[in-house]
């Protein structure tokens, strides 16, 4: 085993990371951590009239500062000096933070010894709360505690008299880091295992939802591939040139079914080449509505809303208005051909296409229908590749995962809300910065029905 090796136990390539969510993963805690040190050391200076407090908490913010600079900037994955550099600063963290509570405890004044102890209780609580870290960020935490109890016995044991009471203290001491230091090493354990098993259930998961997608790839390939196989079979015994051609011209059907197939794969897997170009979504959405209006039933009304102004986005032109009239018949099937549908068009300036994404301006494209909405049970499944609830032969169950893939593929996302008034799926697309309308302008609205 090399030196490095040693002092670095379990390397992982997610040191780093593991390490960056122990210290600062939780943005309300960092800052209240930052606030109670601040606070602290300008009430010791306040207290004591010594600079000790205030140089305290510059310290520890300096390095707090420049631990998460460097683990924003190290490698994917991270290299052995970057993992030796990471334990350096953090174990220079611990110590900027540490030594004020050691230092307290040593003192004669009964107010900063009360406050070295808390500091070091803080300490300890927060070693045991904190998420699983690097291996060895367990090993400073531990000499953290370790250090501040020897400086403590050596301070305390001192001035209690009597040789009993000595050994009374030194004993409550050694009970206490080594309670600590189990109850430190068995938390992190419990830790990494239940992370283990949640890791497990992931690849699981991913395992199932393979298995669904080539079962129903299989599925649909094997019909396809029987019905040209049949027809082939049969293209020797036809008599006439007539029946000839409409067995090719049925083996063709197969065949264009299964190229509609894999495209839907590939849009799904977000891997389908897009040819992006500039689309107006307002003429696109006019467009679909036309288009719509002869193939829904005179039971359904069809509505438009578009803003009055221009709006642009870079997209693929097919795939988008294959997406959109896919959700047009999926709202009209689940309405059971009488109710109303709306396709609208909303700039969504300063709102974040992601809960997770800082904001920024975006389109919605939405469908809306009238429905009885999608139970719960199917709710959690709507982007399951090859689930559907039509009967067999009348849906693949790749729509709706193969509009979330085209949406992703573009930079966006999908949404579903769904109720007892109905159900509206959109898409959220980047605005292209040619968008000339905005937020407050007025809606544009048009109402059509079935073609008769």
């Amino acid at each position: 085993m090399r030196p490095l090796d040693y002092f670095l136990p379990d390397r992982r390539p997610d040191d780093l990371s593991r390490l960056w969510q122990s210290e600062f993963a939780r943005p309300a805690e960092v800052l209240a951590r930052y606030f109670a040190i601040v606070a602290a050391g300008a009430g010791l200076w306040a207290y004591s009239g010594m600079l000790h407090g205030p140089l305290w908490a510059a310290g520890y913010l300096g390095f707090q500062a420049v631990l998460s600079l460097f683990l924003r900037r190290a490698g994917v994955p991270p290299t052995r000096r970057q993992h030796l550099v990471a334990a350096i600063l953090f174990f220079g963290t611990a110590m900027a933070f540490a030594w004020m509570p050691i230092y307290l405890l040593t003192t004669r004044d009964e107010t900063l010894v009360f406050c070295g102890a808390m500091g070091i209780a803080a300490l300890t609580v927060f070693n045991l709360w904190r998420d699983e870290p690097p291996t060895f960020v367990f090993y400073a935490d531990l000499s953290m505690v370790w250090f501040a109890l020897i400086v403590g016995l050596m301070t305390f044991v001192p001035l209690a008299e009597g040789l009993a009471a000595k050994v009374v203290m030194v004993i409550i001491a050694a009970a206490f880091i080594g309670y600590y230091t189990m109850a430190l090493a068995t938390t992190r354990q419990h830790r990494r295992a239940l992370r283990d098993a949640m890791d497990r259930g992931v690849e699981t998961q991913k395992m199932e939802a393979i298995g669904r997608l080539s079962g129903g790839i299989a599925h649909d390939f094997n019909n396809l591939l029987t019905v040209i196989r049949g027809n082939l079979d049969l293209y020797p015994e036809m008599q006439s040139d007539r029946q000839r051609a409409e067995v090719i011209a049925e083996a063709s059907r197969a065949v264009d079914r299964a190229t509609g197939l894999v495209s839907q794969l590939l849009v799904f897997a977000r891997r389908a080449p897009l040819t992006t170009e500039e689309v107006e979504l307002g003429a696109a959405v006019s467009d679909i509505m036309v288009m719509a209006q002869r193939v829904l039933p005179e039971t359904i009304t069809i509505r438009e809303q578009t803003p009055t102004g221009l709006v642009f986005a870079q997209l693929d032109a097919a795939r988008f208005n294959s997406a959109l009239l896919n959700l047009v018949l999926n709202a009209r099937d689940a309405m059971d051909g009488r109710g109303t549908i709306v396709l609208s068009v909303r700039l969504c300036p300063g709102a974040a296409m992601d809960p997770d994404e800082p904001a920024g301006n975006h389109v919605r494209v939405a469908v809306s229908d009238t429905g009885p909405g999608m139970s719960p049970a199917v709710l959690e499944r709507a982007f399951e590749p090859f689930f559907t609830t039509k009967p067999v032969g009348a849906g693949s169950g790749l729509g709706l995962p193969m509009i979330k893939g085209f949406a992703e593929q573009s930079g966006g996302r999908v949404s579903l809300d769904t109720g007892a008034n109905g159900t509206t799926i959109a898409m959220h697309l980047p605005l292209h910065i040619r968008a000339a309308a905005t937020a407050a302008a007025p809606q544009h609205q048009r109402e059509g029905h079935a073609a008769p």
